[in-house]
């Protein structure tokens, strides 16, 4: 509910009954974005792993303990998605959400509900379950109606950083096309219903086109040389020239070379009766040159007038999908404050570089770095200057490095670096070198601060040694070199015993 409505929303405290605040504002256009939301027909159905696992992706991403999928109806919001909250549904006026949706371009985020107007004196608030923080990401249709949220919750005040807001914002993205497949689905569905029941008589064909003559997704039919017969408007607005100049065109011309092969893989199984419908993403070339990716759900039917085998395709421009999912996973592997690769992005490049070394001359080394004193400066200075030393501390990291070594954020003041070495030597160089980046002074608050570094340092054995041994090693050897003092590097040789430098 808006600030203006708020003192008008509640009783007189001294009137029988609870404390009732006024139900929020509707958004514009409220029958249609209902309509929107009761066609993808989420309302209500079973759970579905791409909104639980976004659902779980959000509070790791925000350190929250709660996450949800709200779909918000006509008098409650329904949660298709929902972690750390034991509920299936609420009333609307007691909504988070309901207030996220009135604004679909924006993310709501509210430190504090106790010094928000809005919520202050919200049941959910004041009572059960006690929200104080919250950040909602709107899922708008295609028409730009908000028919939900993902939003996440807690308990006590807290305030995200940009990285978290941002990643927070992307896979909102990537629900929001997935909320778009699902009427896409939907419509499909109904092409299937439609095409069950028509014949295979041409005069039946041509009704089946007209009826999808202005759907908004484009609608392609070629013949069995792989020649466009007929498309709809949607589909020339898709490649970026005039339906009359589709005609007589191979769909093959739209295609990115790259894919030619595996969509002709797909027309083949369809023409040769291996199967009577496909799916599957490519990328068009657009006559500006652009790229754009599709989805493509493909149909065999036989077309009696021409005594052969027609292709109906319907096409859906997926690419906002595509890069939110790309965005999302590279997201996925990445630090938010840092950039640097995270602990997932390690296991990932560590495993592949073990199974590499078993075939060549390699070892690989691994470099446990913890920083010294670092809860010194988080005491003395604050979180935003400790935030700033690790990013000072992992761009010299980056640098110091060479090509193809891995710098990763393990946690807190921790870093991590695995490298492929000839020998112990080499691994030497390597930390003599990030130590002296290290040591630099680095200036936090007008203070200048001597940064120095605790390593510990493990190089594989050459025998086949499993990724988590080689990086539990690694960790005690950081352990060691920490407890000896400031600016320490210790390597823990195959035997387990530790050397100090």
């Amino acid at each position: 509910m808006g600030e203006s409505q708020r003192s008008a929303g509640t009783q007189d405290s001294t009137a029988a009954g609870p404390v009732r605040q006024r139900p929020p504002s509707l958004p514009n256009g409220e029958e249609q974005r209902l309509a929107e939301l009761w066609a993808t027909g989420l309302l209500d159905s079973a759970p579905e792993p791409a909104f639980d696992d976004a659902v779980r992706l959000a509070t790791w991403i925000t350190g929250t303990p709660t996450g949800l999928v709200s779909l918000v109806d006509a008098d409650r919001q329904w949660f298709k998605a929902a972690l750390g909250l034991h509920v299936t549904e609420t009333t609307r006026d007691v909504a988070f959400c309901a207030q996220t949706i009135l604004r679909p371009d924006e993310m709501l985020v509210v430190d504090d509900a106790l010094d928000d107007p809005r919520f202050a004196d919200n049941p959910m608030v004041m009572g059960s379950p006690g929200i104080r923080f919250y950040a909602g990401v709107p899922l708008t249709s295609s028409a730009g109606h908000a028919v939900g949220t993902l939003c996440v919750l807690d308990y006590v005040p807290r305030r995200l950083h940009p990285g978290q807001l941002e990643a927070l914002r992307a896979l909102g993205t990537l629900l929001q096309a997935q909320v778009d497949l699902r009427l896409a689905d939907r419509q499909r569905q109904a092409a299937d219903a439609l095409l069950s029941e028509v014949t295979v008589e041409a005069d039946a064909l041509r009704q089946f086109l007209a009826i999808f003559e202005h759907a908004p997704v484009g609608i392609v039919v070629s013949d069995h040389d792989r020649i466009v017969t007929r498309a709809n408007d949607a589909f020339g607005r898709l490649v970026g020239i005039p339906t009359e100049f589709v005609v007589g065109r191979s769909f093959i011309d739209f295609t990115l070379p790259e894919d030619i092969e595996a969509s002709e893989r797909a027309v083949d199984e369809l023409l040769s009766g291996t199967r009577d419908r496909t799916h599957f993403e490519k990328r068009y070339v657009t006559m500006t040159g652009d790229i754009v990716w599709v989805s493509v759900w493909a149909y065999r039917v036989f077309d009696l007038s021409r005594g052969a085998y027609s292709i109906i395709s319907l096409v859906q421009d997926v690419t906002d999908e595509v890069n939110a999912r790309q965005e999302l996973a590279e997201r996925a592997m990445s630090d938010p404050l840092t950039g640097l690769g995270n602990r997932s992005a390690l296991n990932t490049w560590l495993g592949r570089l073990v199974n590499r070394a078993e075939f060549s001359a390699q070892h690989i080394a691994v470099f446990f770095i913890d920083l010294d004193e670092f809860k010194q400066v988080n005491d003395r200075f604050g979180h935003a200057a400790g935030d700033e030393l690790l990013t000072v501390a992992a761009e010299r990291l980056r640098v110091a490095v060479r090509p193809g070594d891995l710098v990763a954020r393990w946690g807190g003041d921790e870093f991590t670096v695995v490298a492929s070495v000839a020998d112990t030597d080499e691994a030497e160089a390597i930390t003599q070198r990030l130590m002296e980046v290290m040591r630099e002074p680095v200036a936090i608050s007008g203070v200048h601060i001597t940064l120095t570094c605790s390593v510990g340092v493990a190089v594989s054995l050459g025998t086949g040694e499993e990724p988590s041994a080689l990086l539990l090693r690694a960790d005690e050897a950081m352990f060691r070199a920490k407890r000896t003092g400031r600016d320490q590097v210790f390597y823990i040789a195959p035997d387990g015993s530790f050397q100090g430098h």
